[in-house]
């Protein structure tokens, strides 16, 4: 099986979505509705791993977000937390732990070991969004 990067970020946004059924993803960067939490996967570091040109590895970084000082933020900032966590029931990294072929998406994920992500008020186009990040290592076969 041929595996994407499109695929890939599908398969994070089934995941995420089954644990927080309110976490709406966007498939390209857009204006995020108000008061709801935005999902969006960025692709860093990419990497052949084998002569053959057939086993690729890229860092993928999940991040939610939602804007900043509106009505209902601060429970979006709780439920984020949630996604974000290391552990726990709603933590994308333990189900990702759980599915680590995003669903037959990628040959293996493991998350990167950076601790608990910063929190962070980030500008963007459409207002102030509190962000925060979690960072995964993917392997795909070509």
């Amino acid at each position: 099986m041929s595996h994407t990067l499109n695929g890939t970020a599908d398969g994070f946004r089934v995941i995420a979505e089954a644990l927080d059924p309110s976490v709406r993803f966007y498939p390209e960067p857009d204006e995020k509705a108000l008061g709801i939490i935005a999902g969006e996967v960025f692709f860093r570091n990419d990497k052949m791993l084998n002569a053959t040109n057939t086993l690729w590895e890229v860092d993928a970084v999940v991040e939610f977000s939602t804007a900043a000082n509106l009505p209902g933020w601060s429970a979006a900032v709780r439920r984020i937390r949630d996604l974000t966590s290391p552990f726990g029931a709603k933590s994308l990294r333990q189900a990702v732990i759980q599915d680590d072929t995003l669903g037959g998406n990628v040959h293996h994920v493991t998350p990167i070991d950076r601790g608990l992500m910063d929190e962070a008020r980030k500008k963007y186009h459409d207002g102030d969004r509190w962000t925060q990040e979690v960072w995964f290592r993917v392997r795909l076969k070509a």
